[in-house]
């Protein structure tokens, strides 16, 4: 399976997309579709950001544990896979979350009536 992948950036300050050519497996395509599918995602920028996440976590950056990129990535993945196994996280632990890892929190959240 040959699947072209070009990355169309929104962002002007971004450098112009490159064309990618990967063979993959049919299967693995299907799959792929599949998952950007469900995550609302195009093809093209659900492999993008697969191949930064590829980078990053490759990085001597995600090896530090202070470092402020790898403290939100860490979060992140947290939240998914604690919403993946359904578990909800009240706006008062988000808030506390915010204040200790970066000093400030959301004190006017939109959901307050």
């Amino acid at each position: 399976m040959n699947a072209l992948l070009e990355r169309i950036d929104l962002v002007p300050s971004m450098t112009s997309p490159t064309t990618l050519t990967v063979r993959i497996d049919a299967e693995l395509m299907r799959r792929l579709e599949a998952f950007a599918a469900e995550v609302h995602f195009s093809l093209d920028d659900l492999v993008d950001q697969m191949i930064r996440e590829t980078l990053f976590r490759n990085s001597p950056e995600f090896a530090d544990p202070c470092h402020p990129r790898t403290v939100a990535y860490r979060a992140a993945e947290l939240g998914r896979l604690q919403a993946l196994r359904g578990e909800l996280v009240s706006e008062e632990e988000l808030d506390r979350f915010l204040a200790d890892n970066h000093g400030t929190a959301d004190r006017g959240s939109p959901r307050e009536p």
